[in-house]
């Protein structure tokens, strides 16, 4: 537009409106303009409104101002507010705004924010009053039916006082059965806890014996008669079934006979690490 007039094919000027209020006006230079050009026209029309809209704002920013910036004077709210704020995006809308028109549309934007948090916290004591009914006519009926089942129940009671002493003699019987079962039970998860505890304390000592063993073995390999004897007996200690403990005394009789030097009894009796043997002078053989 501002190229237009400074073309000078449309005129600018400053009118007093109806109210005693001042507008800018921008009409064509010459009638002809709106027959050749239809565009133009068009142009004049889009703009005639956004200047009609411009000038309502700044209409209302004045009456904002006279009533000592009082929030009910603030006309421009949402819809009205944004189309508004969209033509201010324009250069020359913003700069025929003016900074009282300005302050206006954003003191329109503040308030707009002010009560959409407004309507945010109605809503959500709306929710949580909701709830609280829900919650409470939920109590409502969980102590209705508890009272319903209580009279069910005392009527139940009323209907059993005839039979009360077979009935009771039936439950006794039925408890008195159950207590037997529920102590075979016992009994028996108790016989199993102790099987299961002996077979793995039994699978403890087989597993010592067998590392014991292998360590005998190895300490035989290594030509080291003491420490072999030393495991050797140690494992058969350990072993369980008579089998294992027959082959590991016979195991220790070999090397004793083998190499005639070892004390089997004080072998098996130690415990701690073997430090040293005394030995008796040995076969030159040996």
């Amino acid at each position: 537009m501002e190229r237009l007039v400074s073309q000078r094919l449309l005129v600018q000027d400053r009118r007093r409106l109806g109210d005693g209020e001042e507008a800018t006006v921008v009409e064509e230079a010459h009638e002809a303009l709106l027959r050749q050009w239809p565009l133009l026209s068009g142009w004049l029309d889009e703009d005639a409104d956004a200047l009609k809209t411009i000038h309502a704002a700044k209409r209302a920013a004045a009456e904002w101002i006279k009533n000592g910036h009082n929030p009910a004077w603030l006309a421009h709210r949402g819809e009205r507010r944004r189309g508004v704020e969209e033509l201010l995006q324009r250069a020359e809308l913003d700069r025929l705004m003016g900074d009282e028109g300005r302050a206006y549309v954003r003191a329109c934007r503040k308030q707009d924010d002010i009560d959409a948090a407004e309507a945010a916290r109605l809503e959500r004591e709306a929710r949580e009053k909701e709830q609280q009914a829900l919650e409470t006519e939920k109590r409502r009926a969980e102590v209705e039916a508890r009272r319903a089942k209580e009279q069910a129940e005392a009527a139940r009671r009323i209907s059993r006082r005839t039979a009360i002493g077979a009935a009771v003699a039936v439950v006794l019987m039925v408890v008195a059965g159950w207590m037997v079962w529920e102590a075979n039970q016992q009994e028996q998860v108790a016989d199993s806890a102790r099987e299961e505890a002996l077979e793995k304390t039994k699978e403890a000592e087989r597993s010592l014996a067998n590392n014991l063993w292998a360590l005998g073995i190895s300490a035989e390999e290594k030509n080291d008669p003491v420490t072999a004897a030393h495991f050797f007996a140690r494992a058969t200690q350990k072993y369980s079934d008579e089998t294992a403990t027959k082959t590991g005394r016979l195991k220790l009789q070999a090397i004793q006979r083998l190499h005639n030097t070892i004390a089997l009894g004080s072998t098996m009796a130690h415990d701690g690490a073997v430090r040293g043997a005394c030995f008796p002078p040995m076969n030159p053989g040996f």
